[in-house]
């Protein structure tokens, strides 16, 4: 099942041709854009199968990801949500860093997964409340909150799904909520994630100055990593990438002896 809704981009006439030529694929129109949020809900509304998997549209999910998803589940039937771990594409569609199972360590990341990888049991979705409207792009962290107090969060370690990095992706650009939130850590971790995406999209990322100044209300540290990311990025990107790449592939080495591949790891958000 596809949601299109308000794209301007030639997507509802080539969808529509996919959709003759393959009767499983079954597509809806809405001619307004609703957002992340309302779009997500309105998909999960129109489906009626006892579990959902839904998938961003840029994104590219490996052949094997459904499968080992509803293995994971059908093996944990305590298990309500089942999520992968990513790589990452850049807007050429070239895989230009591979998964992190540092991600997965206890307090490392606020959700070590996209939130355009999860397959997820409706009776616990509808239970929850499903998506939520909330500031800024988090909703897929706050639906995963909520369903990590329903039953057990699942995380295959591997990279079945990589999520493409483009300027005009909605999670990319600065959403409005960045201008209006209060300088601090929150608006720093917000600005430095959507610095990062444009960095991994493959261009120059394009609010330092914006990240430098929500850096000045945070603690010594964090101010001193995030001045430095951003130098970094505004130097050299191609350079700073090269970095980055090269730290996930020996944190993923490293985390392998307790977190191997070969079995999921439960989530609980800190």
């Amino acid at each position: 099942m596809v949601l299109e809704n308000g794209s301007t981009d030639g997507s509802r006439e080539r969808l529509a041709r996919w959709a003759e030529r393959d009767p499983r694929i079954t597509l809806h129109h809405r001619d307004e854009r609703l957002g992340g949020a309302a779009s997500s809900r309105a998909a999960v509304e129109l489906t009626g199968t006892p579990v959902v998997a839904r998938m961003d549209a840029d994104d590219v999910a490996d052949p094997r990801r459904l499968e080992r998803q509803l293995g994971v589940m059908d093996e944990h039937p305590d298990a309500v949500l089942v999520t992968t771990l990513h790589g990452y594409l850049d807007v050429r569609g070239r895989r230009v860093r591979g998964r992190d199972r540092w991600a997965l360590a206890p307090g490392s990341a606020p959700m070590p997964f996209s939130g355009g990888c999860l397959m997820f049991r409706r009776d616990a979705y509808e239970s929850v409340g499903g998506y939520r409207q909330v500031d800024g792009t988090w909703e897929d962290l706050d639906l995963c909150r909520r369903l990590a107090e329903a039953g057990r969060v699942l995380v295959i370690p591997e990279a079945l799904y990589w999520c493409r990095f483009h300027r005009a992706s909605r999670t990319a650009s600065a959403p409005p909520s960045v201008a209006r939130r209060p300088p601090g850590e929150a608006a720093a971790g917000e600005l430095l994630e959507l610095n990062s995406m444009q960095l991994w999209s493959g261009e120059r990322p394009a609010r330092l100055d914006e990240l430098r100044r929500a850096a000045r209300s945070c603690g010594p540290r964090r101010r001193l990593s995030v001045r430095f990311w951003a130098r970094c990025a505004e130097l050299s990107p191609a350079a700073l990438r090269a970095v980055l790449r090269w730290r996930a592939r020996v944190r993923d080495l490293l985390s392998a002896p307790w977190v191997p591949a070969d079995r999921p790891r439960e989530w609980r958000p800190d």
